[in-house]
């Protein structure tokens, strides 16, 4: 939550994504997790967050279509 280019990124006022990217057991879920949940706390009613997460295990979920669906769907839920 301090490191710089993360304060970067949240204190930006446009629209803006985060990627969050490692290789496989490095902690990327969890941390997203975690990052959601602030997220959501913080931020008042007028801002969406949204995300999805991919799956190594299923490739139907790696699609760009499975990707934009989610985030409609989030958004909808929202």
């Amino acid at each position: 939550m301090r490191d710089p280019q993360y304060v970067q990124w949240q204190d930006e006022k446009d629209i803006s994504l985060l990627w969050i990217k490692g290789g496989a057991g490095k902690g990327k879920t969890m941390m997203s997790i975690g990052l959601v949940e602030q997220l959501s706390l913080s931020h008042e009613d007028s801002i969406a967050v949204t995300y999805f997460f991919c799956q190594n295990a299923d490739y139907e979920l790696n699609t760009i279509e499975a990707i934009i669906k989610g985030l409609i769907l989030r958004l909808i839920n929202q």
